[in-house]
């Protein structure tokens, strides 16, 4: 009798802690601490998108994205399962650490967009909706795709972030407007009239 009220205790203990965990898959930071999807990952998340000097038009950018354990409001800590920044599957990282210094960073053409996965806890599978998140002036959105790392797991969070428009080639042109100035002459000619006077002598014959 009191095996069986031990097994019943036990199989208590196993259906609260079964329960707790599906409360919590998909609803922001988990009970270990864990970021599985975009809201809990929203307040961890920072990214920049720097200018890549090529002369003067502007056609790429540098975009690099990391977490940060100390931002308020991130509940943190350790390292984040894995993180990638592209589908190539040698490019994925495990047990992504906290800091600037450990970013993932991507070189994007201007008006183009680029993606990061991160995965945490039980991952982002279960997350629906799209998170849209302004940070240092640049805005980023966060939706579960299908997973953008390569591999078998396939549960991480897809960071989107886009660069600015491309710069319209702007053609100087400069409208040049010339005035001629036609001057006419005109030149009148009078004719004087011309008069001739023949005075005839009157001629005397003498015989």
């Amino acid at each position: 009798m009191k095996q069986k009220l031990i097994f019943f205790g036990l199989l208590l203990v196993s259906l609260f802690s079964l329960s707790a965990a599906k409360k919590n898959k998909g609803n922001g930071a988990s009970a270990q601490g864990g970021v599985p999807d975009c809201d809990a990952q929203d307040p961890c998340v920072a990214y920049e998108v720097n200018v890549i000097d090529s002369g003067s038009t502007v056609t790429e950018y540098e975009v690099c994205l990391w977490w940060d354990a100390t931002n308020a409001g991130c509940s943190k800590s350790g390292s984040i399962s894995h993180s990638c920044p592209s589908g190539d599957e040698s490019a994925k990282i495990e047990s992504f650490s906290s800091g600037y210094s450990n970013r993932m960073c991507n070189i994007v053409s201007c008006g183009s967009e680029t993606q990061f996965g991160l995965k945490d806890a039980t991952g982002c599978a279960d997350y629906s909706s799209v998170l849209t998140k302004e940070y240092d002036g640049v805005t980023a959105t966060c939706s579960y795709t299908g997973g953008v790392c390569g591999g078998g797991n396939k549960e991480d969070c897809t960071w989107t972030i886009a660069t600015p428009s491309c710069p319209t080639a702007a053609a100087a042109t400069t409208s040049s407007t010339t005035t001629t100035t036609t001057t006419t002459t005109t030149t009148t000619t009078t004719a004087e009239p011309s008069t001739t006077t023949t005075t005839a002598e009157p001629s005397t014959t003498t015989t």
